[in-house]
């Protein structure tokens, strides 16, 4: 067996740590286990465990280990190594090791933690931090819009209103995606944008009163108006720091209005809903219904396309059409393109 047979053999078990990955820890305590491959006796052993002490002579061994891709971390501690990259999330765009999966978990974990916190304390230093982690995601995206159909089928449904928002992200701007290549009119700028605004359009549920959200039985009116008015509650917040995107605004305010005029706060419907906000809302609803809730359990993906379909008076029937469309067949470009070895330049 050759040494690139035996080491995939091992890395069953154990993930291997790349120069990229090495050179993100702290250099004196890195937060995993550390173990090197042997490959004249085809073994795995232990060189230092979590948090303790490399000195610098053992440093240059572990640097020259990873070089030469003997170097590994236990799948034991692949959440630590998750969130580790979670605060370090551009090593994303940089690093090779990591498969769909991986990237799917990371980004999910990472968008969700940064949107907690801003939920938690909406000031200008965590907007920033935010506002990283929406440019990395998009950038991501951006380099191959391929990617984001992955996301969009490997959705979390959890009970949890930043991976809500999160899902959303991922199913609007796959939808947006798919448009905007029909189109053939897709601009780096607004997709960053409508990656920011799909996270953010949830903002003002965060400001309503947990025994309301975390309810299992129905809404008295008085509980149904505090919900209501999240959309401008979210609005409030964002224009307190100056965040003026309109495509953040258009997604908040907009995403529970109906074509059919029964929706809320304004109740406006049919083409006075912008595009984004028609989008937001399917987005929205299919993700409200995948996921669990403390009143209902969750509904299959494909219940919950298939219920949206039957509501196609109160939804823009092209966004419905186009999302499923994409959570069935993809993107119809990506098959025709392998876009993994095309030029950035002359993507989309």
């Amino acid at each position: 067996m050759n040494q690139r047979a035996e080491i995939t053999s091992v890395s069953e078990e154990y993930l291997q740590i790349s120069p990229n990955i090495l050179t993100s820890f702290p250099r004196f305590r890195p937060p995993v286990s550390l173990y090197y491959f042997k490959p004249e006796t085809n073994t795995i052993r232990l060189y230092a465990k979590a948090e303790e002490r490399v000195s610098t002579p053992r440093q240059e061994e572990v640097a020259q280990l990873c070089e030469q891709g003997l170097l590994f971390l236990s799948r034991d501690d692949y959440k630590v190594y998750a969130q580790h990259i979670c605060k370090k999330l551009g090593l994303i765009l940089v690093e090779t090791s990591l498969d769909e999966r991986d990237i799917a978990e990371i980004l999910y974990q990472a968008l969700q933690m940064r949107l907690t916190e801003f939920f938690d304390q909406p000031t200008e230093p965590v907007w920033e931090e935010l506002l990283k982690n929406i440019s990395i995601y998009s950038e991501y995206i951006w380099i191959d819009p391929c990617r984001v159909v992955y996301l969009a089928r490997n959705l979390h449904t959890e009970d949890d209103l930043a991976g809500h928002c999160v899902n959303v992200c991922f199913v609007g701007t796959a939808l947006y995606i798919f448009q905007q290549l029909q189109q053939n009119s897709m601009e780096k700028t607004n997709f960053v944008n409508v990656s920011g605004a799909l996270l953010l359009h949830d903002l003002g549920m965060s400001k309503v009163p947990p025994y309301i959200t975390g309810k299992a039985t129905a809404l008295r009116k008085q509980e149904q108006q505090s919900v209501q008015l999240h959309p401008s509650v979210g609005q409030n917040i964002i224009s307190r720091l100056n965040i003026n995107t309109p495509e953040i605004i258009h997604a908040m305010l907009e995403h529970h209005e109906r074509m059919d005029g029964s929706g809320y706060p304004n109740r406006i419907k049919g083409l006075e809903i912008s595009h984004l906000g028609r989008l937001a809302a399917v987005a929205d609803a299919y993700c409200a219904m995948i996921a669990s809730r403390p009143f209902r359990e969750p509904l299959p993906m494909v219940a919950a396309a298939k219920k949206l379909l039957a509501e196609s008076k109160k939804f823009d029937p092209t966004m419905l059409k186009g999302m499923v469309e994409v959570m069935a067949k993809g993107l119809p470009e990506c098959a025709r393109r392998p876009v993994a070895n095309t030029p950035p330049s002359a993507r989309f």
